[in-house]
């Protein structure tokens, strides 16, 4: 019952923060986007919080919206590991491999990165509970970042509501990140699993 009451609280502490930012002046947390030029000065901060900003109230709500469908389906892998991937791991580095292989882009805001990547991972990780369902998901998933890449891809079609372009290779990044942690996690707890079953 605690676990269970943990795992919400860092579930609502995450909406929340995504929902104040979101609510906030755009000129008051400016300073929070993933800026090419600021972490180039130094402000590495934003490898984080670009995440949790949004350039619109209707641009969080879609991504919080997801993120609290994932955590109905899956609560129960939202564990340490997943929480401690997602800091360490899929926002810095999703976020490095932007600044390395997108130069183009100055500014990224949203957490529809995390979003793919927190899909891949929990896929992935309890591909061992309905691995039919899983796979077909994690199908459709790549077919639509499959599609995204393609030549002529309109990724202005959000524009009107989200004041920015759809971050296509962010969409890339985080769900390829998402799968390889969420092997490592399938990995972790098979060795715990076969731990457990030595000590019995």
């Amino acid at each position: 019952m605690i676990k269970l009451a943990r795992k919400h609280v860092l579930m609502m502490s995450l909406v929340g923060v995504c929902m104040v930012l979101a609510l906030c002046s755009q000129a008051s947390v400016e300073w929070l986007y993933y800026t090419r030029s600021g972490i180039a000065a130094g402000q590495w901060w934003q490898l984080w919080t670009g995440h949790l900003s949004h350039s619109t109230l209707y641009h969080c709500v879609v991504n919080v919206g997801v993120v609290l469908v994932l955590y109905y389906f899956f609560i129960e892998h939202f564990d340490r590991w997943h929480w401690g991937l997602t800091l360490c791991v899929l926002m810095p580095l999703s976020s490095l491999l932007y600044y390395q292989l997108n130069p183009q882009f100055d500014v990224y805001t949203g957490f529809s990165g995390m979003v793919q990547a927190w899909l891949s991972l929990l896929l992935v990780r309890s591909i061992r509970e309905s691995m039919g369902i899983n796979l077909l998901i994690l199908g459709l998933q790549w077919g639509r970042i499959v599609m995204e890449q393609l030549p002529g891809y309109d990724v202005d079609y959000m524009k009107d509501v989200i004041n920015a372009s759809v971050a296509v290779d962010a969409h890339l990044y985080g769900a390829a990140l998402g799968v390889l942690c969420g092997l490592f996690c399938l990995w972790m707890d098979a060795n715990k699993q076969t731990g457990s079953e030595t000590a019995e």
